[in-house]
C-alpha cells in the first residue's frame, strides 16, 4: 500500500476521538498530530480553522473540537480486528456499569 496523503479527523465527539486513537495504536499507524482541543492550540493551522458543517451542529454537545492527523501507509492486519472488537466491548461494558453505579448513587 502506498501512502498518498494524510487523514485529518476533526470531531466534537470524544468517543470517536478515543476510538480512532485506539485504532491508530492497535494497528501501528503513524500519528503526526493530535489535539484534545484545537481552540487551545496556539499554533493554529489554516486547515484547522476551516469549520465543517458538523462542527456547527455540535451533535456531541461538546465544547471541544478534537483533531488527529495520521496516515494509512500499510495494510491493516485483519488479525487485529478481533482484538479491537474486544477492546470496544470492554469499554462499552465499563461505561454501562459506570452509568448504573452513578444512577444507584443518585437514588
Amino acid at each position: 500500500m502506498e501512502a498518498n496523503g494524510y487523514v485529518h479527523l476533526k470531531t466534537d465527539s470524544p468517543i470517536l476521538f478515543g476510538f480512532t486513537k485506539t485504532v491508530i495504536g492497535l494497528y501501528g499507524l503513524k500519528l503526526f498530530e493530535e489535539s484534545d482541543d484545537i481552540s487551545q492550540d496556539l499554533k493554529q493551522k489554516p486547515e484547522l480553522l476551516i469549520k465543517t458543517h458538523y462542527e456547527g451542529l455540535n451533535i456531541a454537545g461538546s465544547d471541544r473540537i478534537h483533531y488527529l492527523k495520521f496516515v494509512l501507509d500499510s495494510e491493516m492486519p485483519i488479525e487485529k480486528d478481533e482484538e479491537l472488537a474486544t477492546i470496544v466491548r470492554e469499554k462499552e461494558t465499563g461505561e454501562k456499569e459506570g452509568s448504573k453505579k452513578d444512577e444507584e448513587e443518585t437514588d
